[in-house]
């Protein structure tokens, strides 16, 4: 009879076993094959919202005047360094949602850049990491002059009042209308009387937010450089 027993026993915990394993089984297919395995598409209203951001800023950088019209598409025309290093040009959509993509990746790589379509300018966007975030920053370029006119910095995360002056135009303005560098770094930084960025014009960090400031400056010249081949006068 105990025999007997035993081995319902163990006919109930080996079909248990196979019961939980067919479950993890399909559960793990499902996950594979099935299309929210993938990032779910933004919203209409998030990318609405985002979308009023980055116009908000650059309606900033770019001091347009009252009356003037602040549709991105009719300010700018939006391109994308391929592979080769060349610029592809792309709408105005998927230039917003491969910068929003991009910020939101550990390690981005965001390859845009916007020409202003009346102006010598262009705009180039730039993603580097803060010290608990990504960071991010708009550089305007005057392609005549050859120089950064202005640059605009954002965070989510950093701490406030120490990463946070990022956003400070005190900060800011040691940036503007500055000679560009095109095999080099434009900027460096000096951080608490170490040099710890090499280039040409010396940025000054800011105290307590080595990595904060280290990453604005790093993205700003990588930008810099990475475009070097194509800013030019259009």
């Amino acid at each position: 009879m105990e025999k007997k027993h035993s081995k319902n026993n163990n006919r109930i915990l080996i079909g248990l076993i196979l019961f939980f394993a067919l479950l993890f089984t399909i559960g793990f297919l499902y996950a594979l094959l099935s299309p929210m395995s993938t990032p779910p598409a933004m919203s209409d209203s998030g990318y609405e919202e985002r979308k009023n951001r980055v116009q908000k800023r650059i309606v900033n950088l770019l001091e347009i005047t009252p009356g003037t019209s602040t549709e991105l598409h009719q300010l700018l025309s939006f391109h994308q360094l391929n592979a080769k290093g060349d610029l592809q040009s792309i709408n105005e959509s998927e230039a917003l949602q491969i910068l929003f993509q991009e910020r939101s990746k550990p390690k981005p790589n965001l390859n845009l850049i916007f020409y202003h379509n009346k102006d010598s300018l262009a705009i180039i966007p730039t993603v580097g990491k803060g010290m608990w975030d990504n960071i991010y920053g708009y550089i305007l370029v005057n392609l005549t002059a050859n120089k950064v006119a202005k640059v605009e910095f954002d965070h989510l995360g950093e701490t406030p009042s120490i990463g946070s002056k990022i956003k400070e135009d005190k900060w800011e303005k040691q940036f503007f209308d500055k000679t560009i560098e095109h095999s080099s770094n434009t900027f460096s930084l000096l951080q608490d009387s170490k040099k710890i960025i090499e280039g040409q014009h010396q940025i000054d960090g800011i105290s307590g937010a080595t990595t904060t400031g280290e990453g604005a400056v790093k993205m700003v010249n990588e930008g810099l450089l990475k475009f070097g081949s194509v800013l030019q006068e259009k």
